[in-house]
Formats: structure tokens, sequence, C-alpha cells
């Protein structure tokens, strides 16, 4: 039996070699694919930290632009304040001007807004009761041909100009309110160049 076992032996030196040899390949070629596996995995992981890097600079991109308009709404809500202050401060200056300032100023509201035909000036209560006396003679010598009227207009300050059925609305803030506009836009230059 000797021959046999021999052979048999041989057998199990051949197959052990071959498992051997299969195994060591099997090892290499998995080494090989984790290899190529982990290239892999390391260049997705690579591209999602730049893309998430990416989408982070947007955002905050984002937050820095909006930040910005923010800011530029705020200052500009800012100014708008201010000027409408200044306006108003210049309102409640005309209208606490001295009596003979006040009335003189009235009469160059009216120059610039009579009409040519006979008219009469309506004034609130408080105005009304403070008219100076020379006012009629001062609206004559400027060629208005306008008398004070003898009631009352309910009106917070300067005047109505009527004219029967016609009125034009000569109120410090009706002027103030027809050349806002104007107005902030010189505040504005003004104050903020």
């Amino acid at each position: 039996m000797g021959g046999l076992e021999e052979i048999i032996k041989q057998i199990e030196i051949e197959s052990s070699n071959e498992a051997k040899e299969i195994i060591s390949s099997a090892e290499r070629d998995c080494n090989k694919l984790k290899a190529e596996n982990k290239k892999e995995v390391d260049a997705l992981i690579e591209d999602k930290k730049i893309q998430d890097k990416a989408a982070a600079d947007l955002a905050l991109e984002k937050m820095k632009s909006g930040a910005q308009v923010k800011k530029k709404q705020d200052i500009l809500r800012l100014k708008q304040k201010i000027i409408i202050e200044i306006i108003e401060k210049a309102h409640q200056q005309m209208v606490d001007k001295d009596v003979d300032s006040y009335f003189d100023m009235l009469i160059e509201i009216a120059k610039n807004n009579a009409h040519e035909e006979a008219g009469e000036i309506g004034l609130n209560a408080k105005d009304l009761a403070r008219v100076p006396s020379d006012f009629q003679k001062k609206l004559d010598k400027a060629g208005l041909n306008l008398k004070v009227a003898d009631k009352a207009f309910d009106i917070e300050d300067g005047m109505v100009l009527s004219y029967g059925d016609i009125e034009e609305n000569c109120t410090i803030q009706a002027l103030i309110n027809s050349k806002k506009e104007i107005l902030q836009d010189k505040v504005n230059k003004y104050i903020f160049g």
C-alpha cells in the first residue's frame, strides 16, 4: 500500500498547494478590490466634501447678500424717517412764526396760488382771531383780489382760497405734501450728500 499512500499524499500536497494558491489569489483579488473600492469611496467622499463646501459657500454668500440688502433697507428707512422729521420740524417752525411773519408768509403763499377773480381767504379760528390790522392793506398792495372770510374754516393752519364753489387748499401741510418729493430730495442731498 506504500504506493497508494504516496499517491494520496501527493494528491493531498498538490490539493493543499492548489488550495493555498487559490486562497492566495482570492486574497490578492480581494485586496485589489478593497484598494479600488477605497479609492472610489475616498473620491466620493472628496466630491461630497467639495459639494458641501460649495453649498456652504453659496449659503454664506446668500446670507451676506441678504444682510447687505437688509442693512441698505434699514439705512434707507432711517434716512426717510430723518427726512420726514426734518420736514415736520420745518412745518412746525412755519406755524410757530410770530404773527406778522406768519401772515406775511400767507401773503407769499397767496401770491403763488391766487386766481385773478375775487375770492376769500379762509383761516382757522386761531388765525382768524389774530389777523393783523394791516393784513388787508398788505393783500391789496400785493395785488391780490382777496378778502378774509368772516367764518373760521376747519383747517390746522395756513389757508384756503375760496372762489365760490372752487377752493384752493393752501394749508401748510397741503403745500408740503404737494412738494413732498422735491423737499425730500433737497433734504436728502443737504444731509446725506
